[in-house]
């Protein structure tokens, strides 16, 4: 019925629905959808979270987290330096203690000379204009690896008590040069007393970014490896459902974002992101604050899992997560993808800009070049001279070269003899960048053999 229905249709020559609105219209061509595009997913809203520890040239990777590491100050700072050049929005810190300074007090919490804010010194001294985020909270610092401090027999931190300490660790943190505090405890008035405690001590400037809706998430268990918060005596999995939040519960995080908001807070976070895109909303348009999110370990591993399976794409994958928490409503994200994502972005700039992007942009990049060549056999499009630039400016091209000789086998398939002369001139100034060529990805591999094979001889016959 189907069949006959469409043959039905394709005897008529005007055949069309009746529509007034088809929002494909919208969507024909890339200039179009770059035009309607309503989300950026720009570098500087980005902050990298990083984890210290003690020691000097150290790096230890987070086994859960492929791709991360503990880094010892002194790498700390090269690390930054990177971060900086690739223009991430800051750095949260995380400090991995020792286990010998561990208490049931978290009294390492509030030594100046502790990990975390040697640390922040020594950022500060070498990058004064960096963001840095200083996390406040017990659970690196406790024997128990919870947030507060406990009573023994009980799993559920005292509040108030609590609260006092880590009004007293903010101002070590300011003190150290930290651009904002972030209080991840889920303590009850922590904000208010914070604000005032940084404010009696000539700490206005200080920002509070607080964990407004953190939620008591499974998520959690890569970075509670990463930093060492677990219960030193028994090993096992850490109960903060006395403290964090419900995940069944919405408004429960709007009541918490607004009391954060009315005691001083600078911006409000939502932790975790991924599966919380719902209340990243519902936050934003509850308030005029800013939104931070936070895409936190879990949601990192399995995207790395999932891709190193060969299950996921990880580049398109990961793109489209940060994607949507910025569509949710977040202002800035907290995400260990930030430098990847920001590498990525950096490296197709210097091959060529948003024509080099992806296999699409590729695409009309190429058509542009053969429109370009059939008009003339002179190197004079603004599109070669951009690829020529590109070229000088970047030393390491493989991706460019590639490219360009797909671009000069669409060439002879398209245009005409002054599209080929101007396909070799390209393929010449691809070849004398001595780049180190090699295929990025079995699509574009399939891509550029299947475009070769149907070139090849067009080549010939036109040569005759």
């Amino acid at each position: 019925a189907v069949l006959f229905k469409l043959i039905h249709m394709s005897d008529k020559k005007n055949y069309q629905l009746d529509l007034i609105h088809r929002p494909r219209r919208l969507r024909q061509t890339q200039s179009l959808r770059d035009l309607v595009e309503e989300t950026d997913l720009k570098i500087s809203k980005l902050i990298q979270p990083l984890f210290v520890i003690e020691g000097d040239s150290i790096c230890e990777p987070v086994d859960s987290m492929p791709g991360i590491e503990r880094l010892s100050i002194d790498l700390l700072l090269k690390e930054c330096e990177s971060l900086i050049e690739l223009g991430i929005g800051g750095v949260a810190l995380f400090p991995k203690i020792e286990a010998s300074l561990k208490c049931n007090m978290g009294r390492e919490a509030l030594n100046p000379e502790s990990l975390i804010y040697r640390a922040i010194k020594a950022l500060r001294k070498h990058f004064p204009e960096l963001t840095i985020i200083a996390d406040l909270a017990l659970d690196p610092y406790t024997i128990d690896g919870h947030d507060g401090i406990v009573e023994i027999g009980s799993q559920s931190p005292l509040n108030d008590v609590t609260v006092d300490i880590l009004a007293e660790m903010a101002v070590l943190a300011a003190d150290a040069g930290a651009t904002m505090v972030a209080p991840s405890d889920m303590m009850d008035g922590r904000v208010g007393v914070i604000r005032k405690t940084l404010d009696a001590n000539a700490f206005q400037s200080v920002l509070i970014l607080s964990y407004a809706a953190k939620y008591a998430s499974a998520f959690y268990g890569p970075f509670r490896d990463a930093v060492g918060s677990v219960s030193l005596e028994t090993g096992a999995i850490i109960d903060k459902r006395s403290y964090q939040l419900n995940p069944a519960n919405r408004r429960e995080a709007l009541l918490e974002t607004s009391l954060d908001e009315s005691e001083g807070a600078d911006i409000l976070m939502v932790k975790p992101a991924g599966q919380y895109l719902d209340i990243i909303r519902e936050v934003r348009e509850s308030t005029i604050l800013p939104v931070a999110a936070y895409q936190v370990s879990g949601e990192y591993a399995q995207i790395m899992a999932a891709s190193e399976k060969g299950w996921l794409d990880l580049k398109a994958c990961r793109n489209e997560s940060l994607l949507a928490i910025r569509r949710a409503g977040a202002d800035m994200i907290l995400t260990y993808f930030a430098k990847a994502y920001a590498q990525d972005i950096i490296d197709h700039r210097e091959l060529g800009g948003d024509f080099f992007f992806d296999w699409v942009s590729f695409n009309r990049a190429s058509s542009r070049i053969s429109i370009a060549g059939s008009s003339s056999s002179k190197i004079s499009s603004p599109i070669i001279c951009s690829i020529t630039s590109s070229i000088e400016r970047t030393p390491t091209v493989s991706l460019l070269s590639l490219m360009t000789i797909a671009s000069c086998c669409l060439c002879f398939r398209k245009s005409s003899r002054a599209s080929a002369a101007t396909a070799f001139s390209l393929m010449k100034i691809g070849f004398c960048a001595n780049a180190r060529i090699f295929i990025t990805s079995w699509s574009f591999a399939l891509a550029l053999s299947r475009s070769l094979l149907l070139t090849i001889p067009t080549m010939v016959f036109k040569s005759l």
